[in-house]
C-alpha cells in the first residue's frame, strides 16, 4: 500500500469514528472530567410568578458541556412541550416567548448526564391580570395568582396588582345569572378594566352581550 493511499484510508477512518461525538464531547480531552450531574434550575424558581412571557432561565452550568437542552412544558411529566421545546442553549441561559399566561414546568438535560433532570415549576403573567368568581362561591383571593389559570376571585385585588405591575384587568361573568362581583372598588389612574370573557378568557369568545359582568349590578365599562 502506497503512502498516499494509506492517508486517506487513515481520514476515512478518523472521520467514521468522531461521527457520532458531540460538540460537548470534542471541548475536553478526558471526559471523565465532565460533570455530568443534572442540571440545577436557578431561575424561575419553583412556586414563583413571572410578570411577563417574556422569561429569562438560567441554570447551573456544568464542566465540560457549552450546550445545553431546556424542556419547557404545560404538564408536569413534560408530555405537552410547548412550540420550540427542547430549545438547544448556548452557556447557561436563555430567552424563552411562553405561549400564554399559565403554570409551566422546566428542566435542563446534557449530552451525557447521568441522572435524572431536576425539574423546578413557576407560573407566569401576560399583559392582564384576570378575574374570575364562580357565582353562589365566595370570592377569596387565598392562593390565586391573577392569571388566567388561576385568576383573582376579587376586582380590588386585581386593580392593585394591575397598578403595581402595570397591567389591564380582564373580568369574566360569573354565570349566566349575570351575578354581580359585590364589592366596592376604587378604578387605579392608568388601568383599564375588560369585561366580556367567559371563563376560559379567549379572547374570540368575548361577549359583553352574553357574558355579562357586573360590579354590584352596575356594569363593567368596556
Amino acid at each position: 500500500m502506497n503512502s498516499r493511499l494509506l492517508v486517506a484510508v487513515t481520514i476515512a477512518l478518523v472521520v467514521c469514528s468522531c461521527r457520532n461525538v458531540t460538540t460537548d464531547t470534542l471541548l475536553a480531552a478526558n471526559v471523565s472530567d465532565f460533570d455530568k450531574s443534572p442540571p440545577e434550575p436557578l431561575s424561575p424558581t419553583s412556586g414563583s410568578l413571572a410578570r411577563s412571557l417574556d422569561v429569562t432561565f438560567t441554570w447551573t452550568s456544568r464542566a465540560g458541556f457549552a450546550t445545553y437542552q431546556v424542556e419547557v412544558s404545560t404538564s408536569s411529566d413534560f408530555s405537552k412541550p410547548i412550540a420550540g421545546s427542547p430549545f438547544t442553549a448556548q452557556g447557561n441561559s436563555l430567552l424563552v416567548n411562553l405561549p400564554d399566561a399559565v403554570q409551566y414546568w422546566w428542566q435542563v438535560k446534557t449530552s451525557l448526564m447521568q441522572g435524572s433532570p431536576v425539574s423546578a415549576t413557576f407560573n407566569a403573567l401576560d399583559d392582564a391580570i384576570y378575574v374570575y368568581c364562580q357565582e353562589s362561591t365566595t370570592c377569596d383571593d387565598t392562593g390565586q395568582l391573577g392569571n388566567k389559570l388561576k385568576p383573582y376571585q376579587t376586582l380590588r385585588v386585581a386593580i392593585s396588582n394591575a397598578k403595581a405591575f402595570g397591567k389591564k384587568v380582564k373580568v369574566a361573568s360569573r354565570g349566566s345569572s349575570g351575578a354581580a362581583y359585590s364589592e366596592s372598588i376604587t378604578m387605579a389612574d392608568g388601568v383599564s378594566m375588560y369585561g366580556g370573557y367567559n371563563s376560559t378568557f379567549v379572547e374570540s369568545q368575548r361577549n359583553t352581550a352574553t357574558n355579562i359582568t357586573a360590579v354590584s349590578s352596575s356594569a363593567i365599562p368596556v
